[in-house]
């Protein structure tokens, strides 16, 4: 939503907006546009001259402004009906999957506005190069994240379409691997069937039993010889990731990012796979990949204190976790490892549990946070207890502490130089990194 709102505010709109009272990282982005915001929902919040209301999906018809807005038929749209919108008469590129699609988006955006291009750009997090999660051009390029959650999707309609994999989640809403599946392929069709290109990972097979059937209209990228553009001869180290490129196994030179982690890699060929296909020189995405410094709560180095590296990561999904504390182990590789991990939804913490218990191998300890059940849910069968439980099945790693004010305080008193400490979720974990810094 807020970079949906610098984007209407730059294009002259007057746009203020209502949330809960919780802090978000994207709460500085708004104060610094000056767009003001209400800490509660509350009917008097829409002011007169208000002509249109633009909810998020978490909310349902009873929020109170909503209902006022109803009251008074005032014109109301969803998020990502909005976003739909934003695409009409534009050639439009969505990036989406499971994993990846935030950096992906950022690195593509980053691209085209490195190329001159002017695009708008709307992501999920904030973009380091641009210290703002959008970016407001009038050229003709817009690229948006597009989430499956909810099946956002039927409110999109783009040209070229990027799926970065497919790994069953959001089991609240999709309640098999089926239907999750079948979002992605309606998706696919539905861009394919005007003429629009698609973009998939090649290493992974549900991506690929979509994508194959596309013909001329399908690009794959990935590790394995079969892709149309690939990577070899991944080489990291503390300052970046190195690889060489290369196209229907022609080799077109080494490219450098910033990134870390065999999954960024995987975010740099499907950026160059898309936007080569606009017809942007290498010389020139080479460049800007050299430049791209990430985008926040992506496996983000926050600071130090007292010899202690400090990282926040969003990730909140078993496979996300073993890819960002794979990276993080290889850019550490002598050094203890803690985790703080704030499960994010009481149904994908159920659901996953397993899959959640063997993330966690290879690290010194892992804290466990009380369940984040976000606006989605109030509760749940399930306790970050069972969980810990399950871990030291396998590890014997994993420890429970309640609040994220004891995790640091516990922390503060067991975290020595030159541990690495690294926060993992969907929800407010970042505040142990802040106050650890802070302290």
């Amino acid at each position: 939503m807020t970079a949906l709102t610098q984007v209407l505010k730059d294009n002259g709109f007057n746009v203020v907006g209502s949330d809960i009272a919780e802090v978000f990282i994207t709460d500085e982005v708004l104060r610094k546009l000056k767009i003001k915001y209400y800490n509660c929902f509350d009917q008097k919040n829409l002011s007169r001259d208000t002509d249109l209301l633009i909810y998020s999906t978490a909310y349902k018809k009873n929020n109170p402004e909503i209902k006022e807005a109803i009251k008074r038929k005032i014109s109301i749209i969803s998020y990502p009906e909005a976003l739909g919108l934003l695409l009409q008469d534009k050639y439009g590129i969505a990036i989406t999957g499971s994993h990846g699609k935030t950096t992906t988006t950022a690195m593509i955006g980053w691209i085209l506005i490195q190329s001159n291009l002017k695009p708008t750009v709307i992501v999920g997090s904030k973009i380091s190069n641009l210290d703002t999660n959008a970016y407001s051009g009038d050229g003709n390029y817009v690229v948006i994240e597009a989430d499956e959650y909810q099946n956002k999707f039927q409110y999109y309609d783009p040209k070229m379409l990027v799926i970065t994999n497919i790994d069953y989640d959001h089991p609240d809403y999709f309640k098999t691997k089926i239907a999750y599946k079948n979002v992605f392929k309606q998706f696919v069709d539905k861009v394919a069937k005007r003429a629009g290109v698609v973009v998939g990972c090649g290493d992974d097979k549900e991506v690929v039993s979509i994508v194959k059937r596309l013909k001329s209209q399908g690009l794959t990228y990935g590790f394995d010889k079969s892709n149309v553009w690939r990577a070899e001869n991944v080489c990291q180290n503390a300052r970046n990731t190195t690889f060489t490129l290369l196209k229907n196994n022609l080799q077109l030179g080494k490219i450098t990012i910033l990134l870390h982690g065999e999954h960024n890699v995987l975010n740099a060929l499907a950026s160059i796979a898309t936007v080569y296909s606009l017809d942007i020189s290498l010389s020139v995405i080479k460049k800007a990949l050299r430049l791209f410094i990430g985008t926040s709560r992506r496996m983000e180095k926050v600071g130090a204190k007292k010899g202690v590296l400090i990282y926040d990561d969003y990730a909140h999904h078993p496979t996300e976790i073993k890819a960002t504390l794979s990276a993080l182990k290889d850019r550490h590789p002598k050094q203890r490892i803690w985790a703080v991990f704030h499960p994010h939804t009481f149904t994908r913490t159920k659901v996953f549990l397993t899959m959640f218990a063997q993330s966690f191998s290879g690290i010194y300890k892992v804290i466990v946070l009380d369940i984040y059940g976000s606006a989605r849910e109030k509760g749940g069968t399930i306790h970050s207890k069972d969980l810990v439980k399950k871990i030291n099945t396998y590890t014997n790693n994993a420890i429970y502490i309640q609040s994220k004010e004891e995790a640091v305080s516990f922390l503060q008193q067991n975290a020595i130089a030159p541990d690495v400490i690294i926060t993992l979720g969907a929800g407010d974990v970042w505040k142990v990194g802040k106050s650890l810094l802070g302290a």
